[in-house]
């Protein structure tokens, strides 16, 4: 566990409300953790100029703001930077993200999402993880969950990375250098 572990969620200019999902779901692994290990998690945010104001708000209502970076849409060396940092992409959303699946992919990040955003049938357990969204107070538990797994056996994290990365050589044709 010498590699932060950071999680980069996208804001209200994709994901609407459900980016309360993100802070809900990221604030409950938290809550699991000592304080010890606070220093080791982020959550990175990136989110349209428009929202930032709400967005902060947000992020002090959950009293996250030591563990949660925001970054705007605008400034693509930091959004770039944050993708190749990444540990994983938390997507808890019923929005359209399948123009985001090749993106997150590209930089082997996996992805944590609901299963109907997986009608393309690219996410699989090599590459993700899937939720049910029944329930959304249940999913931001099992979502809380997954992010506690991964941060404790690193070795499952790089392997869904390396997953990622295969999954998107082998779905998408077009090659992009990182």
């Amino acid at each position: 566990m010498n590699q932060p572990f950071i999680v980069i969620t996208l804001g209200s200019f994709i994901m609407g409300d459900d980016v309360i999902s993100s802070l809900e779901s990221f604030r409950l692994f938290r809550e699991g953790l000592t304080k010890k290990h606070f220093n080791r998690i982020q959550l990175i945010v990136i989110e349209k100029t428009a929202f930032l104001d709400a967005l902060s708000e947000r992020v002090n209502h959950y009293k996250l703001t030591s563990q949660v970076k925001i970054i705007d849409v605008k400034n693509q060396d930091e959004v770039t930077q944050a993708y190749k940092n990444a540990s994983i992409i938390l997507l808890p959303t019923q929005k359209n993200i399948k123009k985001i699946i090749p993106e997150a992919l590209s930089f082997g990040l996996p992805i944590l999402t609901y299963k109907e955003q997986n009608e393309l049938k690219i996410i699989d357990n090599s590459c993700g993880m899937l939720m049910d969204s029944w329930n959304i107070g249940n999913s931001i538990i099992q979502y809380a969950d997954v992010l506690n797994m991964l941060y404790f056996d690193p070795d499952v994290t790089d392997i869904l990375k390396r997953g990622a990365k295969a999954k998107y050589q082998k779905e998408f044709k077009f090659s992009r250098r990182r």
